[in-house]
């Protein structure tokens, strides 16, 4: 079993071929209109269909913001999209 993560909170994503081979956080040039990127170095993730915000990204690992309308109380899919590929969900 994983541990929950309630909506606003960050969570790490673990695996292989997440994203290109550097390393990369979120700057302040990633922002648009004051809202957080979605989309980081042709990575992005969804939560329950919604997008959740890229803090970091790396081939390994992929850091990302769970979306304030995401529903508490059970399993939601999780997909990792890197330059048009998609991962299974994963709840």
């Amino acid at each position: 079993a994983f541990p929950a993560a309630a909506p606003g909170s960050f969570i790490e994503i673990y695996g292989t071929n997440l994203g290109g081979t550097t390393a990369r956080q979120w700057g302040p040039a990633d922002f648009n209109n004051g809202a957080a990127p979605t989309a980081l170095e042709g990575v992005s993730v969804t939560i329950n269909g919604r997008p959740a915000f890229i803090n970091y990204v790396s081939p390994t690992l992929v850091n990302v913001q769970v979306p304030a309308d995401v529903p508490t109380g059970g399993d939601v899919p999780v997909v990792v999209s890197y330059q048009g590929q998609s991962s299974p969900p994963f709840n």
